[in-house]
């Protein structure tokens, strides 16, 4: 089973596309999703519909999705285009306070995202109770000066390597690693 998740890209366009020939092709009724497997849920969130954001309509199917998963003992692991937070700013502050208004936001364990144009395993989040990872995009090159100020935590070779940073770095940022390397442009 394949499902598409919106992102900023797809919106440039209205989402004509994405809405009107990708979703039916996948036989996907909503650009949200959740599916289950019995031990785990899995959320899909369109945080692009409302730019870096979830509308009331979506907080309000996600937090009876938790409520739900609360009661039949399940691990959900949430899925989206755009993060809650990121190491280099401030992002994601629409997103974090639309999560912090879920009556059952503790219910999400891990949170999955990609907008970002770097890889990150971010440490446990105190404030959302989840751990988080940024898959990235390594579509399009980006600066990373800012992460070879990072300590190297390990040196994968071809000048690749995990560099740690400090929570704080930006908004509700907790520490974690962030993957550095040449850019291949």
């Amino acid at each position: 089973v394949h499902r598409a998740l919106n992102g900023n890209h797809e919106m440039y366009g209205q989402g004509r596309a994405y809405f009107e020939r990708l979703l039916p092709k996948l036989r996907q009724d909503e650009s949200i999703f959740a599916f289950s497997n019995g031990s785990w849920l899995v959320v899909g969130l369109d945080t692009a519909y409302k730019d870096h954001d979830l509308n009331k309509v979506q907080i309000q199917w996600l937090d009876g999705l938790l409520a739900k998963a609360k009661l039949n003992g399940l691990k959900v692991v949430a899925l989206s285009h755009h993060q809650l937070f990121d190491l280099t700013r401030s992002a994601g502050k629409k997103l974090r306070a639309s999560v912090a208004s879920l009556e059952n936001q503790g219910q999400i364990r891990a949170w999955y995202w990609g907008h970002e144009h770097h890889a990150a395993i971010y440490e446990w989040s105190d404030e959302f109770k989840l751990h988080a990872r940024c898959l990235g995009n390594g579509g399009m090159p980006r600066e990373r000066t800012a992460f070879a100020k990072l300590a190297m935590k390990e040196e994968l070779g071809d000048g690749y390597s995990w560099r740690s940073f400090k929570a704080g770095m930006a908004a509700s940022c907790p520490g974690g690693l962030v993957l550095d390397g040449p850019n291949l442009a």
